[in-house]
């Protein structure tokens, strides 16, 4: 059984025995929501943020993998295994963390490189924007066509949003203003940030295939489609003049950005988990029960318990020596020696451990949309392209 296989396998028996961390991620879909086969039978209707009702689900349908279950929404359908976020430990292997269907290897130092890299890739590649503000429109779904379409009557740019070459999009923009500047313009992070990346990375190798290879037939038939659709007057600019400019060096890849409050320092914050007291202070938090139901005195020891064994800093986020623990048991081996006898007689440590590990489950998708970026980046620069971050101001 290869490793994805088997953190699914491991990953699938801990929900079917109910024991599963994980987080539902689709927050507007929780409560009484049908889940389907892939045939299109009714599996039943449950709370998909209740790990039993899960389990009876999977038990009382004899359901063998996630996969086989969809989430029906009528418009939305989407496997069961690509809504959850969760974490396992691998007894030889590590800790992984899973979201929107991929697992993650988690190694000792991994927040800190990412730290590092993006710091590194925005001190050589965040340049002034140069690029229109974005005038926010009431009302209007698809953001990006409404900023984009801004260029359709600029000369200096061609408006090649929604054009595509081979399934492609090649570029939302495209100027040739000191190089030729592929630009792909986003409304924001977040969710979507590994198909922007891998939109960019596509685009790469299409314009890496062409200047290897010296074949400028690509370039063509991309030229003739964006005639096609009134993205060029070939009255202004003949396709020679076009295939020349797209051939011709410096070729810099642009992810465009719309600002928002969480790129004001674009991410450079600790990439760990914070652990605060609203994480841990929920109604079972089995510290107050020894700590006379006083919240802020339990969750307080509770932190000076994690803090002196290592497991977060002073600030309160997770450390390499939590990333690096075995096992469960390893964690309560190490936290049982400081710990009051009588949470040692409660299954209070385990849970606090699972806490723990759902808190890397919270922060993953912004600290992957990161990493992506620092892929991608690494990527594109190794096809011998160069690479822009711009951040639009918002008006």
């Amino acid at each position: 059984m290869d490793l994805y296989n088997c953190l699914e396998h491991q990953f699938f028996q801990t929900l079917q025995e109910g024991t599963a961390p994980f987080v539902f991620v689709h927050g507007k879909y929780a409560e009484n929501e049908h889940l389907i086969d892939t045939q299109g039978k009714s599996l039943g209707t449950i709370d998909l943020t209740n790990p039993i009702e899960i389990a009876e689900l999977l038990k009382n349908n004899e359901v063998n993998s996630l996969l086989d279950v969809i989430l029906d929404v009528g418009s939305f359908q989407y496997p069961l295994i690509h809504c959850v976020q969760t974490t396992i430990t691998h007894p030889k292997l590590g800790r992984f963390f899973h979201v929107d269907g991929v697992w993650y290897s988690l190694h000792p130092g991994w927040f800190e490189a990412i730290h590092f890299d993006l710091g590194d890739i925005l001190k050589r590649c965040l340049v002034p924007n140069y690029l229109l503000p974005w005038k926010d429109k009431g009302g209007k779904k698809d953001k990006e066509k409404v900023y984009n379409a801004l260029y359709a009557k600029r000369n200096e740019y061609i408006h090649a949003d929604v054009v595509l070459y081979r399934g492609i999009e090649i570029a939302d923009l495209i100027t040739f203003e000191g190089g030729t500047r592929l630009i792909h313009v986003k409304a924001n992070l977040g969710n979507d940030t590994r198909a922007h990346c891998s939109q960019l990375e596509r685009s790469a190798d299409l314009l890496y295939e062409v200047l290897q290879n010296g074949d400028t037939s690509i370039l063509e038939d991309y030229y003739q489609e964006l005639v096609s659709k009134d993205r060029i007057d070939p009255a202004i600019l003949p396709q020679e003049q076009f295939i020349t400019s797209m051939t011709t060096p410096p070729h810099i890849f642009v992810f465009a950005i719309r600002q928002t409050n969480e790129l004001e320092t674009f991410g450079l914050e600790e990439l760990s988990p914070l652990i605060d007291h609203t994480f841990l202070n929920d109604r079972d938090f089995f510290y107050k029960k020894v700590y006379d139901n006083n919240p802020r005195a339990a969750t307080d020891k509770a932190f000076s318990h994690l803090l002196e064994c290592g497991y977060i800093t002073e600030r309160r986020r997770l450390t390499n020596q939590f990333f690096q623990i075995a096992s469960q048991g390893a964690f309560q081996d190490k936290i049982s020696k400081i710990t009051p006898a009588i949470l040692q007689k409660t299954d209070g440590l385990p849970k606090l451990y699972q806490k723990l590990c759902r808190s890397v489950s919270f922060m993953s998708r912004s600290t992957i949309a990161k990493a992506e970026i620092v892929k991608v980046v690494n990527y594109i620069e190794s096809r011998g392209f160069g690479f822009e971050i711009v951040v639009i101001p918002r008006q």
